[in-house]
């Protein structure tokens, strides 16, 4: 009887144990989702972003797009981002546009 309750009390102790390191690892991976969202957040504009329509609103599509203005567009950006070490919203990317370009936005 007592070999039946050593082995009992192994049992429970093993259980708590195997418990205590499931507990454990849905930390970690908790702690890595939350770790990969932000490192998602802090890089976000270095990647283009898939634009998905919403329920309810149309979708958008695209058929001409200016390859010059993207370059400068791009140039910008990469200026504002060195010169400030951050990247530029992009409401101020778009007044550097217009600042360099003003007769086309007095209209």
């Amino acid at each position: 009887m007592l070999d039946g309750l050593k082995k009992l009390a192994e049992g429970v102790a093993l259980l708590v144990e195997v418990r205590a390191l499931k507990t454990e690892v849905v930390g970690l991976r908790e702690a890595v989702a939350r770790i990969a969202a932000a490192l998602e957040r802090r890089n976000d504009h270095d990647y283009p972003t898939v634009m998905v329509a919403r329920p309810g609103e149309p979708a958008v599509e695209v058929s001409y797009v200016n390859a010059e203005e993207q370059v400068e567009l791009i140039d910008i950006e990469l200026r504002l981002t060195a010169a400030r070490g951050m990247p530029p919203t992009e409401e101020e990317i778009l007044v550097e546009y217009e600042r360099r370009h003003p007769q086309e936005g007095a209209e």
